[in-house]
């Protein structure tokens, strides 16, 4: 259902709007405020926007690396999501990422605690976005995803009797809470969805890169199923070593005996064993990353890429040589033409390579599919969503047991103090791993601010 969810929320159709009106009033009343609010702005950078109990934004998150570099250092304290949304679309420009020449397009996703709050967010910040391209004088295409998104996404959110706003909404909170399933999702409030995502991202709030976020979030799945599967094995090993009185209060009322307990216990360990040990990750990342390693499109495309980065790290370096004032910007219309291009052949090997993925989450239902950046290159990412089977398992067992009058959950309890410190052995293993991602992220921070400062410089008259 993730993966389905996540495929149909890429797919929006768009409404045009463009700004003409060169006589826009710069100061408007922006003390508007709506609580609990979700709000996420997609220009690439992707930026997500959430508002507290006053209504002031408490938090924006940049979603890939692209909104890093926007966002290095940006101070939303105390101020509203029309100011948020104002000043983002401004940094947007001043890095190149709108262009005053070309033709514009934002996607706007909004959602608050009721449909009349929402329908106003979003109306706030489309006025607010076409303010700006009336005072810039430069063409925006407004996507409105609570309006124009496809058939299958209005289906799919319908049948859960919510809004696409909170559709997307859940998609992030679920990315977050590998408990949550998206019919109880659907019942939560707007509120209590974004504390899950509230309470994840301030965890990764020193996280800078979006891989490092996603290998952080797969080291959290990591570590969940760890402990899920391994307490059952310490629990089993615990049954073997103990006398049958232990069993006594458990017992009363059951005919059953402690063998039979001990032995539909294993037989839920092998159980949850088998899912564990299904096909790797790696086999299927390895063959999705080797097709698109021989699509001759993309084979042809890299290359074109990688010819263009040499250059423009050429040109960089001609670039910081400030004190040649003519050569100057004549290099900077070049690394301007030149970054555009490699965006475009990027957004082209993006393309392809989800086409592969697309074929591939066909046959490989329970895999999880991301296309991240690594050194440079894009490659896809594999992740097998064993959830689902543990918690079928899991309830499978819950209800053998009860047959038999006993209760799973109260049978664990007898051990539970014997494995404690297994189970803690286990987290801090991977507390050290989550220590080690975090330590990478102020080298990472610094090249984000030069690299702000850089496009500040490239882009000064896109005003």
């Amino acid at each position: 259902m993730k993966k389905l969810l996540s495929l149909m929320l890429m797919l929006v159709l768009s409404v045009a709007f463009y700004g003409c009106s060169k006589d826009a009033d710069v100061v408007d009343n922006l003390d508007y405020k709506v609580e609990n609010a979700f709000v996420t702005i997609d220009i690439n950078p992707s930026i997500e926007i959430i508002t507290g109990e006053d209504g002031l934004v408490v938090q924006v998150n940049a979603i890939n690396d692209d909104a890093q570099v926007l966002l290095v250092d940006y101070d939303y304290t105390g101020k509203t999501v029309e100011v948020v949304v104002d000043e983002i679309v401004e940094l947007a420009m001043e890095l190149g990422y709108i262009d005053g020449l070309d033709e514009n397009a934002i996607v706007v996703t909004a959602e608050a605690n009721d449909l009349v709050k929402t329908e106003e967010l979003e109306n706030k910040i489309t006025e607010r976005i076409n303010k700006f391209s009336e005072r810039k004088q430069i063409r925006m295409q407004v996507i409105k995803a609570n309006q124009e998104a496809n058939e299958e996404m209005k289906a799919l959110a319908e049948s859960l009797n919510i809004s696409v706003g909170k559709l997307k909404l859940i998609n992030v909170a679920m990315e977050f809470d590998d408990t949550l399933t998206i019919e109880a999702a659907a019942s939560m409030s707007v509120r209590d969805l974004n504390r899950v995502v509230i309470d994840a991202r301030n965890d990764m709030k020193e996280l800078v890169s979006s891989l490092q976020r996603q290998n952080y979030l797969n080291l959290k799945n990591q570590l969940n199923e760890s402990l899920f599967v391994n307490k059952v094995q310490f629990i089993y090993d615990a049954m073997l070593l103990a006398d049958d009185e232990i069993f006594t209060n458990i017992l009363v009322g059951s005919s059953t005996t402690v063998e039979e307990i001990k032995t539909l216990y294993k037989a839920y360990l092998d159980e949850l064993l088998v899912v564990k040990n299904s096909t790797p990750e790696e086999a299927v990342q390895e063959g999705v990353n080797a097709e698109i390693d021989h699509d001759l499109e993309i084979i042809d495309l890299r290359g074109d890429k990688e010819e263009l980065e040499q250059a423009i790290e050429t040109l960089h370096e001609q670039f910081r040589q400030r004190n040649q004032t003519n050569l100057s910007e004549e290099v900077k219309n070049q690394l301007r033409t030149k970054l555009e291009e490699t965006n475009n052949l990027e957004s082209q090997i993006r393309t392809k390579i989800q086409e592969h993925v697309q074929e591939f989450a066909r046959v490989h239902e329970y895999y999880k599919f991301n296309i991240e950046d690594i050194d440079g290159q894009l490659r896809v990412n594999v992740q097998m969503i064993r959830k689902a089977q543990y918690h079928e398992t899991r309830e499978k067992y819950e209800g053998l047991f009860l047959e038999i009058g006993i209760d799973l959950e109260a049978l664990e309890e007898l051990f539970i103090d014997d494995i404690n410190e297994d189970l803690n052995e286990i987290r801090n293993q991977f507390n050290n791993q989550f220590a080690e991602i975090k330590s990478q992220s102020n080298a990472l921070k610094t090249q984000y601010r030069e690299q702000k400062q850089m496009y500040k410089d490239l882009w000064e008259n896109n005003k």
